[in-house]
C-alpha cells in the first residue's frame, strides 16, 4: 500500500493536524494552507495550554511548584481571571504527579524521563529530525520514560474530560510507531493522564513487532483516508463543516455559518439552563 501524492504534498502530519481537517476543511484550509494566525483561543485551549506549560516546567526543568510558577505561566499566556482559576485547580494534581513520577522513574527508569519530546518519522518509518524536510508525520510527546526493562512508557496529558481509551487509539498508535523508530524498545506502553482527577488510563502494551507489523498499514491507510478532502481544497476554498467544533475554532470571525452555529449553541445553552432553574425554583 502506498501513501497517495496528494497527502504527501500536504506533509508534514501530526494527529492534531489530521483532526482539523477531519473537522472543518476550510479551517485546515486557513490554518495549515494560508497559515493564518488563529484570531481567538477558546477556554479551554487556553487553560490546557498554561496547565502543559506548568507540567514541562516541573518534570523537565524540576522546577517546584511556586506561586511565582503559576503567575509566569498565567502572564506569559494571557489569561482571563476565569482562566487563572481554571487553571489552579488542576495545580495540587500536577504536584502529585510529579510526585509519582519521580517514584516511578527511581524504580523502574532507564535515565531521566522525555519531557515534550519531539519525535518525527518519514515515509519508510525511519525516524527523522522534527524539522527534516523528509518527514511524514511528527509529533510532541507530553512525557516518555525508557525503563530498565528495555520498554517505552508514553503518558499523554488531558486537561479535558474523561474518555474511553479507545477514543484516544489513533493518537496512541501514532505514538507507538515514533517511539519504535527512535528507541531500541522491545514494547512499547501507553497512558492517559487526565491532569484534573490524577486518573490514568492505560492501553495494553504492545511489543515493537506487533506495533510495526498492525501499525506501519494502519497510519497509511488512516492517512490516505484524507485524499479525498485533499482534492476538494485543490479545486478551491473548501467551504465550512459546522458542528460543536464551531465554539472552539479559532477562525469564527469571516465564517458566518460557524457564528450561527455558536450561537445557536449558546441560545439552547440558555433555554436549557433557564428550564433547570424553573424546575429547581
Amino acid at each position: 500500500m502506498e501513501i497517495t501524492p496528494l497527502v504527501l504534498k500536504h506533509a508534514p502530519w501530526s494527529f492534531s493536524k489530521i483532526g482539523v481537517l477531519d473537522l472543518c476543511a476550510l479551517q485546515y484550509h486557513r490554518k495549515h494552507i494560508e497559515k493564518v494566525k488563529e484570531q481567538r483561543v477558546s477556554f479551554a485551549s487556553n487553560v490546557g495550554v498554561v496547565v502543559h506549560y506548568i507540567t514541562e516546567h516541573m518534570l523537565k526543568l524540576n522546577e517546584p511548584y511556586t506561586v511565582e510558577l503559576f503567575k509566569r505561566a498565567c502572564e506569559k499566556h494571557g489569561l482571563t481571571q476565569d482562566e487563572e482559576a481554571a487553571v489552579k485547580s488542576f495545580t495540587a494534581k500536577i504536584d502529585a504527579f510529579a510526585t509519582w513520577l519521580k517514584n516511578f522513574t527511581t524504580q523502574y527508569a532507564e535515565g531521566e524521563p522525555l519531557v515534550e519530546q519531539r519525535l518525527a518519522i518519514d515515509r519508510s518509518f525511519n525516524k527523522v529530525d522534527y524539522n527534516d524536510p523528509s518527514v511524514l508525520i511528527r509529533g510532541v510527546i507530553d512525557l516518555g520514560i525508557l525503563t530498565k526493562s528495555g520498554d517505552g512508557v508514553i503518558i499523554d496529558h488531558k486537561t479535558g474530560k474523561h474518555k474511553k481509551i479507545g477514543e484516544h487509539a489513533a493518537q496512541l498508535n501514532i505514538y507507538r510507531l515514533f517511539t519504535v523508530a527512535h528507541f531500541p524498545v522491545r514494547g512499547v506502553h501507553c497512558a492517559i493522564h487526565y491532569v484534573e482527577t490524577g486518573r490514568m488510563d492505560w492501553a495494553t502494551a504492545e511489543y515493537r513487532e506487533q506495533i510495526e507489523q498492525k501499525y506501519r498499514p494502519w497510519l497509511i491507510n488512516y492517512l490516505n483516508k484524507q485524499d479525498f478532502k485533499l482534492q476538494l481544497l485543490e479545486k478551491g476554498a473548501p467551504s465550512p463543516e459546522t458542528g460543536w467544533q464551531c465554539r472552539y475554532c479559532g477562525y469564527q470571525e469571516g465564517c458566518p455559518e460557524g457564528q450561527i452555529e455558536v450561537e445557536e449553541w449558546r441560545q439552547k445553552k440558555a433555554r436549557r439552563e433557564k428550564k433547570d432553574g424553573d424546575e429547581n425554583i
